[in-house]
């Protein structure tokens, strides 16, 4: 299948106003030490890959700017776990490291893991850095800004501190609001008892909404709060029925929030509930503004499928980023895949109806991490694809093959109506690359900068012993 697969239960002519860019862009490194090569181009001495993967003449070849790329290096291990781009062209990045973080500044890690959030400017130089540390762990997940309001979510063990603030508890989920000068409001581990943690947020307002997990007697549940910006828990929900039950996206909907996690068993929201047909499914459901679920879909095969990234367009229709093995049916469609993780996106409408869905088969583990919506050439939306791939895959465009079949970053843009390809590349150094968050700047793809914030392993032989945090700013 030389596009990729697609199913289509719901079907709106576009004009293909867009064609796949090709070439190749020669990337020299922006940041002073970087230990990344140039990308190479792609192989021509390759193997037969699997079904899925076969692509009509030459292998697709990457065509786009950079803007920035900046390692984030220190003594230890370091990733980009989030990014977020403000109206005046600078950007907040947040992420993990360990032993020594340098950026700009050297801070020295106080426990086994610590977090770090920054702003920098447009060209990457350090505007103010702030501190997250735990007398053991500390994984800062998520970022979200609304506002002059900069929201932090994530997951702690040993009392967690940030500036002069202190954690009410020893262990399990946080929230902070910092603003955008980086002085910390409030912060807060509030929730339910037992090892809780954060893994999305999203803000509006003067709110935010975050979604994780906690676990207790032994049972893991998913989880969502609401947040007022004066540090006010207005609503927390957790799921029922399932043993294992962990949302990882969220996005704001006109009436609430939408919410996508993977679960097993019987899974209830409320008074909706669900049933896997494999090892685990994928779960959607939508909360009102006062937290109550206001309906609840699966999704899944008979293995291993989870959400990873949500988007929420102006009318209303759903957009759905994730990852399955083997195959995963939706209402009556079914998309197929190899027995590994393969990337798949898919569009539903406002109540979690199938309307289309694009699986990239790809020869080795892959994932979509992103998602976001920007405008097309007349009246047309586009959703924006991001995540990561190994070995071979086929967006739509054409083969992408990784350097030296490691793990290289893939953005892709699609037609919101059919799901049919516009443009996409790839990109990544000589080293095992993974996408942890991205974001856009702008709203149109003309002149549109994604953000991506990753790790790679610089060290062949002990890949988790000297891992750095990358940040790239790239356009199509």
């Amino acid at each position: 299948m030389g596009q990729g697969q697609t199913h289509t239960t719901h079907h709106a002519s576009l004009a293909q106003h867009l064609t796949a860019w090709v070439g190749y862009a020669t990337i020299a490194c922006l940041a002073a030490g970087c230990l990344c090569n140039p990308p190479r181009p792609p192989r021509t001495d390759y193997e037969a890959p699997p079904p899925g993967l076969e692509a009509e003449g030459d292998h697709m070849e990457s065509h786009y700017s950079v803007h920035l790329r900046q390692h984030i290096t220190g003594a230890g291990t370091c990733t980009v776990q989030a990014v977020a781009p403000l109206p005046s062209g600078d950007f907040i990045i947040a992420g993990t490291f360990s032993g020594r973080l340098d950026l700009g500044t050297a801070v020295l890690a106080q426990g086994t893991r610590d977090a770090f959030v920054a702003r920098l400017s447009a060209q990457g130089e350090l505007q103010w850095l702030r501190h997250l540390y735990a007398t053991d762990t500390v994984q800062l997940n998520a970022i979200a800004v609304a506002g002059d309001d900069l929201w932090l979510a994530g997951h702690f063990e040993g009392e967690l501190h940030l500036g002069d603030l202190r954690s009410a508890t020893a262990q399990g989920a946080f929230v902070a609001l910092l603003d955008l000068s980086g002085a910390p409001a409030w912060l807060n581990s509030h929730g339910p008892a037992g090892s809780a943690s954060a893994a999305a947020i999203v803000a509006a307002g003067d709110h935010a909404w975050l979604t994780g997990f906690v676990s207790q007697n032994g049972l893991t549940q998913s989880l969502t709060q609401a947040w007022h910006r004066d540090g006010t828990l207005r609503w927390s929900h957790t799921s029922q029925g399932s043993t294992f039950a962990k949302s990882a996206a969220i996005a704001r909907t006109p009436s609430g929030v939408l919410v996508g996690g993977d679960f097993s068993d019987d899974l209830a929201m409320g008074e909706h509930r669900v049933s896997s047909s494999g090892g685990r499914d994928i779960f959607l459901t939508a909360l009102d503004d006062a937290g109550q679920p206001q309906w609840l879909r699966a999704y899944g095969g008979p293995a291993t499928d989870r959400a990873t990234a949500l988007a929420v367009a102006p009318d209303g229709r759903l957009f759905l980023g994730g990852v399955f093995t083997t195959s995963l049916t939706m209402d009556t469609a079914t998309i197929e895949g190899g027995h590994l993780r393969n990337p798949f996106i898919a569009a539903l409408s406002p109540t979690g109806e199938h309307l289309w869905s694009r699986a990239f088969v790809s020869s080795q583990p892959g994932e979509v991490r992103w998602l976001g919506l920007l405008a097309g050439m007349g009246d047309a939306t586009l959703l924006a694809v991001a995540g990561h791939f190994q070995g071979e895959v086929n967006l739509g465009g054409g083969l992408m093959v990784s350097n030296d079949l490691s793990a290289d970053l893939f953005v892709g843009f699609f037609a919101c109506d059919d799901g049919n390809h516009q443009r996409s590349f790839w990109l990544g150094c000589s080293g095992q690359e993974r996408l942890h968050g991205a974001a856009m700047l702008g709203n149109s793809l003309e002149g549109v900068r994604i953000l991506l914030g990753a790790s790679v392993d610089t060290c062949a032989e002990e890949p988790a012993i000297d891992q750095d945090g990358l940040l790239w700013v790239v356009s199509p």
